[in-house]
């Protein structure tokens, strides 16, 4: 019987390059609250300025639209939260319901609060997108989205310069012959449509956009119902983050 022959090692290049790439995912991208990842880090800031700009009190009923309990969003919560998402399985823990952000099953205001974070970019369309905004503000008194900043240098998914502004077969190229940031080449490929403020401001036009900023740049835009917005000048526009 021959004996089974093991797969010569990948080139020093590759090597390195996989390590690299699994110390970025660990270090810089992974948003488990457990992983003290830069993301982690900073979706818990998110998280504290998101409780003061709501006013929340710990026990309103929610609505998180793409949600999971990994992350920082509502851990310990005192009310009922339902997290709705394309798969039951996308969450282990709460109320689960299996729905599409462009047409929740939900009556209108049902919510105290309907909260969103990185969700909108993954629908590749304006008119998808646009439902999708429709939708929040439907079945919430209250809204907060987050959504990484199109113009930011770094595609937060791929951590990639710029792959955002590829044309999408060069996008799909890519992502279809190499482990690219959170992605492996087997996954499948989806186009991921960032967002500008300009056109945040044409979903939302009543709403307050505000920006989270790293050094001089913006990295996310979070888009508030007004009434529950800050107050001009109490939240500075070059506020860090």
């Amino acid at each position: 019987m021959t004996a089974p022959v093991n797969p010569p090692p990948p080139p020093r290049g590759i090597s390195l390059y996989n390590r690299f790439r699994r110390w970025l995912i660990l270090s810089v991208a992974s948003s488990d609250r457990r992983s003290g990842s830069v993301a982690s880090k900073f979706r818990l800031r998110r998280w504290q300025l998101i409780k003061e700009v709501l006013a929340l009190r710990g026990t309103e009923t929610v609505l998180d639209v793409g949600g999971t309990d990994k992350s920082w969003w509502f851990v310990d919560w005192g009310g009922p939260v339902t997290r709705c998402n394309l798969s039951k399985n996308a969450a282990s823990k709460g109320l689960r319901v299996v729905g599409d952000g462009r047409s929740l099953p939900f009556r209108d205001r049902q919510f105290d609060v309907t909260f969103s974070n990185s969700v909108i970019e993954h629908i590749n369309t304006v008119e998808g997108q646009t439902l999708f905004a429709r939708e929040l503000e439907r079945t919430g008194r209250r809204f907060f989205l987050q959504t990484p900043n199109k113009w930011f240098p770094i595609e937060p998914h791929y951590l990639f310069p710029c792959f955002q502004f590829l044309p999408v077969p060069v996008q799909r190229w890519l992502h279809t012959h190499f482990h690219i940031g959170t992605f492996r080449k087997w996954d499948p490929f989806g186009t991921i449509r960032l967002m500008s403020r300009r056109e945040l401001r044409r979903l939302f036009p009543t709403a307050r956009i505000l920006p989270e900023r790293l050094g001089p740049f913006v990295k996310s835009w979070y888009v508030v119902s007004a009434e529950d917005g800050p107050e001009p000048g109490r939240w500075p526009e070059g506020k860090g983050l």
